[in-house]
């Protein structure tokens, strides 16, 4: 594993990141917006705006060798 993506970098994704950061250089974030952007930016993490509802927001995603999606029930409806 060189270039992983993690979806969903909530609490358990930015853990994930900061040890996947202890084995690789480049660790990718999945986020929504420009916020969400400078958040992981702050955390070493390189972020990547896109969204799963948007695919064609989806061609930002760069090469990528393993996705780890963590992303977990938020408590809303559905």
């Amino acid at each position: 594993m060189r270039r992983p993506l993690i979806v969903g970098c909530g609490r358990v994704g930015l853990r994930l990141a900061a040890r996947l950061r202890e084995r690789v250089a480049r660790v990718f974030g999945l986020t929504r917006n420009a916020e969400g952007a400078a958040r992981l930016a702050a955390c070493g993490i390189e972020p990547i705006v896109a969204d799963l509802a948007e695919p064609a927001s989806l061609a930002a995603i760069p090469d990528v060798d393993v996705v780890f999606h963590v992303l977990g029930h938020d408590g809303g409806p559905g």
